[in-house]
């Protein structure tokens, strides 16, 4: 099941992140990917923002230290990258398993190196890069919960 929703603006992205803070849900895990600059990190900051996660709790990406957790939402967010990794044998080392937790929601920004940490059931995020400012976020479920949240999101854009 499948997905695509076009943004030519912030406020597009912004609308797009508050309608999945609508509908994700603990245990949860959507797996971004993109080329640099693509807006995967501003995607995690809306998505904060819309699950209430305070203007004063900076949301970056985690490049150097790999993982972000926020806690003062909606939800608990655990925001990994893994744009540094080398592969499947440092994400074991660094105890990834742990990162997927039923209390928490997982993001993991380049979830192409590393997307047996996310399990059988993610919603695949690819934001691709259009003209001018233009993205296109194409969303595929990989089992049941997350075809649930593609039926789900429309209905709340």
């Amino acid at each position: 099941m499948e997905f695509s929703y076009k943004t030519t603006t912030e406020r597009d992205t912004e609308r797009l992140a508050a309608a999945f803070a609508q509908v994700l849900q603990p245990g949860d895990a959507l797996a971004l990917t993109g080329d640099l600059g693509a807006g995967k990190t501003a995607f995690v900051r809306y998505l904060a923002r819309a699950l209430g996660v305070p203007e004063n709790q900076a949301v970056t990406s985690p490049t150097f230290t790999l993982q972000n957790i926020y806690h003062h939402g909606r939800l608990k967010l655990v925001h990994v990258d893994l744009y540094r990794l080398a592969g499947l044998e440092e994400l074991e080392a660094l105890g990834a398993e742990d990162w997927r937790a039923p209390d928490c929601v997982l993001l993991v920004e380049w979830a192409e190196k590393g997307l047996e940490i996310l399990g059988p059931d993610c919603l695949r995020v690819e934001i691709e890069i259009g003209r001018d400012e233009e993205r296109i976020f194409q969303l595929r479920a990989t089992g049941p919960r997350s075809e649930e949240l593609l039926r789900l999101l429309p209905q709340q854009l």
